[in-house]
This record gives structure tokens, sequence and C-alpha cells, in this order.
């Protein structure tokens, strides 16, 4: 097991929940989740061929489980600095005319025409772990991701001491997917005890997060990865 620690070069926004009260609102929520950056990751190193499904409509995120390893969710170092909201509106009047059809065929259905979003600003730190398979995928002491929507923010990971890391937030979904349903009910079961006191804590159908677990019990939850 090794840790690392991540720090953003330009803004990231991930349309990570919706902000109540007004439509078209997201904010980008402050961690960064495994998937993502196990993605990333993936295509900073090749270590597989993934092909975008442009004609799928449902990401498939069993392609990540033979990649070789697999990682904690991404925490802050400190507390999130976010950039300011950004209100984006459109004019059908300054677009040219309106499309009378697509406004009909919508029927009830409101058009998104005026957006807000807030993301997370550059030189915000985040801590994370990395486990790996013997002979398999092998990091950098220090390389480069691309985040985000449309992979638009760039950010820096460089490797620090293990001790620095005392407790980490792991996403349950990811860990059911690459360590497969038999080890991953034994986890389960460990949890459900009590007797680590994690919470739990449903971010979406993707993350699944449980918080505040020992590096000490991570280290037994993520074999056979070391």
């Amino acid at each position: 097991m090794k840790a690392y620690e991540l720090t953003l070069l330009s803004p990231l926004y991930y349309r990570s929940r919706i902000e109540s009260g007004a439509a078209g609102a997201t904010i980008t929520s402050p961690w960064i989740g495994d998937l993502s950056m196990m993605y990333a990751i993936n295509n900073t190193f090749c270590y597989k061929q993934i092909k975008f499904g442009y004609a799928s409509h449902k990401p498939n995120y069993s392609e990540i489980a033979d990649l070789g390893f697999l990682l904690s969710v991404l925490e802050p170092v400190s507390e999130c600095r976010f950039t300011k909201v950004f209100d984006i509106a459109t004019s059908f009047i300054s677009e040219g005319y309106p499309q009378g059809k697509a406004i009909a065929d919508s029927g009830r259905a409101p058009m998104r025409n005026w957006m807000r979003r807030q993301g997370i600003e550059p030189g915000n730190k985040f801590s994370f772990v990395g486990c790996f398979l013997e002979d398999r995928a092998k990091f950098s002491e220090s390389f480069t991701v691309r985040l985000g929507n449309t992979r638009e923010s760039l950010a820096i990971v460089k490797e620090k001491p293990i001790q620095d890391i005392k407790e980490i937030t792991l996403n349950l979904y990811s860990l059911s997917l690459i360590l497969g349903p038999d080890r991953f009910s034994e986890i389960l079961k460990d949890i459900k005890s009590g007797r680590y006191h994690i919470s739990v804590e449903q971010a979406s159908s993707q993350y699944i997060l449980a918080r505040g677990v020992p590096i000490s019990v991570a280290s037994r939850f993520f074999a056979p990865f070391n």
C-alpha cells in the first residue's frame, strides 16, 4: 500500500450533485471519486485500452476490475476552497429563430437554457492510498492526470509517506466490483459488526462511501492487493 497527494493545477468541475432551488444548478463535491481517478490513471499510464462507448448511455464500471490496482476515495487535506458560482445562460433570440418543433416536442418538459456551476479551485490538495497486485500496475513517484467534466482539469500526483495517513474513505461499490462478491461479503460483515466505528454514506449509486476506515483495517480489506 502506498500513499499519494493530488494537487489541482486548474479548476475541477464535476456535476456531483444537484443544487436545490435551481434547475440545471450543480455543485462539485469536496472529494474525488476512486472510479474517476482509476480511469484518469489508466489514461496516463495506458494499462488497459478502454474504449469510449459512443452508442451506450450506461457506464460499464466492471471494465476497471482487472487494472491491477485499487484506490481509496480522494479526501481533501484541508477544507476545500470552491470557485465562485458561474451562471451560464442562453437566449433563443441571440441564437437565431426559436426552434419551434423542438419546443413543441418537449411538451411540458422545461428546456434548460440556464445553468449554474461551482467547482473546486486550483491548489486544493487531496490524499489517497493505492494498493497493487503483485507484478502488475505500478505508479511513478510523480505524474499528472486529467479529471473532471470532459477531462478539463489538470492535476499532479506525488507519492507521500504512508505514515501521514491515519484514516481513509473507501467506495464499497468499487470494492464489490474489484474484489468479487465473496470477499466483499466478508468486508461488509466486518463493517456491519460495528467494531471499527465506520460510517457509511450513499452519495450516489456508484459511490457508497465507508468513512473513517483505519489504515490497518483497510490493509486487511484490500487483500489480495497490497
